[in-house]
């Protein structure tokens, strides 16, 4: 085998956000040359357990994003203008070394290189060297040479077009060996850009560590490091070197150089409110309850979200807006999917727990996909000061299927064909809160020893997402539900079910959460081949008397809730019983220009989940009338658009009034 290698790479580094260090040794293949080895063979490096990582972050100076001075971009570090959407006309960073500086009689700069935006802003950036240009060129002559670098992408014209062809043949032999002289320059810069002068994330080839005295500093010692305001635009160093555990060096050390920090991530547009006529009266115990979707880490790839830039998919970028939407909708209950084990324990409950919150998890019943943690579940939070935990489930709708496999299997090849159409290891999570009324202890006391704890059962669900299996869908409904009824029915409990249904408003599963069954006729029973589901409309069929939050309200469903390239639509829902819970009011998802801003589709720089939160203010108990604000929807929908400016902004619900 050949020489060992340091592989080492950081996602781009912005404030606020965690950027980690990956990094491992392996070893290469021997080099050859016409089939004959060309180096030594290398004993194989030893393995992981015998030796440690060690990195260090160096932070250097400030440097402008393009070294172009009239590049109007140049001091700007917000994520929306250094994203590839905001940049899609112009091309990748261009790297100029220290000898093609002096070339364009540029000021050097530390390290050795300048980096420009684009091509364009390149050519400016010549020309604008030739027009400035001392010596014994005369002005005509100055404005031939600059005059055939053209437009920048920024719109700057590079120079005056004074003089053409027309100045005979001397002066276009003199454009064009000049014009010659800069194509020579570009055709360098892809080689440079590959070696480390833009974001060369894989390292480059000198492998060494800097010296002292290069204006370098370090500032962290540990595998990952978050980024402060003070380091916006400031470009960053990372080395690595393998110890042994005696302390001595293995190997290295390797370096790559980062991109100039960018600022923190902007946050999302603060949401409207759409109220019901009457939202402030009806008495009751009021609450904010939110849904979302968080896209985990294991499914946010470059192949399924290939139009948004490589390092805002990372977790470290995603996890600061994820958490400030969280906080900015001030809900009190949240029901959350796709949250990866790992992120649940590490970053989401700590901080839910800091800011007021208890909450439950279920994952996934599956193995983890790599590494420990690497499988995604559902969670349920609760503000703690409103309310309290008093019984929790889980329902595994893999044990569902394995109990109706053995139920109606004739044979073992028909139970085998069932468990493998079923088994999708899609979960759900119930809890029942009791509300913790106000007042203090003894009062609540009181009111309990009267009326019995107020209580409020709150399901959260996330069904199989293949669009190809609307059988399953409904069969994993079919089966949340009937936990469901066991659980509410005879204790006339209030309940809400939140989730990422994976399923269209035309589809079985809303059909059956909003009409209570299903139609004999309904295209998705014709994918039931197997006959895992009930045979006839009325086993088809439940007893919850549910009401989606944003069909009573605003009189529809969102446009969508799901915004990718290849899907928009409506997966997302929050459902209430209608005899115990009044839908007061919802957040509208934000318009297509809105989301657009930022990229073509979500996840982008500034939404950091392909779904987008729902959110609701419930009432429950005081007056509870729906037909009343049935009646209201449509005209409460046009007057909310014609009254957009006077919409309020999303604030936490008014407090329940005294008992």
């Amino acid at each position: 085998m050949g020489s060992w290698h340091l592989s080492l790479r950081a996602e781009r580094p912005v404030e606020g956000c965690e950027v980690g260090a990956l990094a491992y040794l392996y070893q290469k293949s021997l080099k050859k040359k016409a089939g004959i080895p060309s180096e030594p063979p290398q004993p194989p490096p030893p393995p992981a357990s015998e030796y440690e990582l060690k990195f260090r972050w160096l932070r250097g100076p400030e440097a402008p994003l393009c070294n172009y001075a009239k590049c109007p971009v140049a001091n700007n570090f917000s994520p929306l203008v250094w994203s590839g959407h905001a940049r899609k006309n112009a091309v990748a960073l261009q790297c100029v070394d220290d000898a093609m500086l002096r070339r364009m009689q540029l000021p050097q700069s530390s390290p050795a290189h300048a980096v420009f935006c684009s091509s364009g802003c390149l050519n400016n950036a010549w020309a604008d060297r030739l027009a400035h240009s001392s010596g014994s060129d005369k002005g005509g002559d100055v404005a031939e040479r600059a005059a055939g670098s053209g437009k920048g992408i920024h719109g700057e014209e590079a120079a005056a077009d004074s003089r053409n062809s027309s100045d005979g043949s001397g002066s276009g032999n003199r454009k064009s060996r000049r014009a010659d002289s800069l194509s020579s320059i570009l055709r360098g810069i892809s080689d440079n850009t590959e070696n480390g002068c833009g974001q060369n994330n894989k390292g480059d080839n000198g492998d060494s560590a800097l010296g002292a005295g290069s204006g370098w500093v370090e500032v962290c010692s540990t595998q990952a490091f978050t980024p402060k305001a003070a380091d916006v635009g400031r470009r960053f160093r990372l080395e690595c070197s393998a110890v042994n555990l005696d302390g001595s060096l293995l190997f290295g050390p390797r370096a790559i150089k980062l991109e100039p920090v960018l600022s923190t991530p902007p946050a999302t547009p603060k949401r409207p409110v759409l109220a019901v006529k009457g939202a402030s009266s009806g008495g009751g115990y009021r609450f904010r309850i939110l849904s979302y979707n968080l896209l985990s880490e294991i499914y946010a790839t470059q192949q399924m979200y290939g139009h948004c830039d490589f390092w805002a998919l990372a977790w470290g970028y995603r996890l600061p807006n994820l958490l400030r939407e969280l906080k900015d909708c001030a809900a009190d209950v949240l029901c959350l999917q796709e949250v990866q084990h790992d992120h649940y324990e590490r970053d989401v409950k700590p901080w839910l727990n800091e800011h007021g919150f208890d909450g439950l998890y279920k994952q996934k019943t599956r193995e983890a996909m790599g590494r420990p943690g690497k499988v995604d579940g559902c969670a349920v939070f609760w503000r703690r000061s409103k309310f309290r935990l008093a019984e929790h489930y889980a329902v595994e709708f893999n044990a569902c299927a394995r109990t109706l496999a053995q139920a109606i299997a004739h044979s073992e090849d028909h139970e085998r064909e069932i468990l493998n159409r079923l088994m999708k290891d899609n979960v759900g999570l119930v809890t029942v809160l009791e509300v913790l009324l106000p007042g203090n202890s003894q009062q609540r006391n009181r009111q309990e020893r009267r009326m019995g704890p107020l209580l409020v059962a709150v399901a959260n669900t996330h069904l199989y997402s293949n669009k190809d299996f609307p059988d399953v869908k409904l069969w994993q409904c079919l089966s949340l539900i009937r936990e469901l009824e066991q659980l509410v029915l005879a204790r006339d409990l209030p309940l809400v079910i939140c989730g990422d249904f994976n399923s269209v408003p035309s589809s079985a599963v809303y059909e059956l959460l909003a009409t209570r069954r299903v139609r004999e006729e309904h295209p998705d029973l014709n994918e039931d081949a197997l006959r895992v589901l009930p045979h006839t409309a009325q086993e088809l069929s439940h007893a919850l008397d549910l009401v989606s939050a944003y069909q009573s309200v605003a009189g529809e469903e969102p446009p969508y809730t799901n915004y990718t390239t290849g899907f928009k639509g409506v997966l997302d829902y929050i459902w209430c019983s209608q005899q115990h819970i009044r839908p007061l009011a919802v957040a509208p998802v934000p318009k297509e220009e809105a989301l657009q801003k930022a990229g073509a589709a979500l996840p982008n720089v500034q939404y950091s989940s392909d779904h987008i939160m729902l959110c609701a203010d419930l009432q429950l108990g005081g007056t509870v009338n729906p037909q009343a604000s049935h009646s209201h929807n449509h005209q409460m929908a046009q007057q909310q658009q014609q009254q957009q400016q006077q919409q309020q902004q999303l604030q936490p619900p008014p407090p329940p009034p005294p008992p």
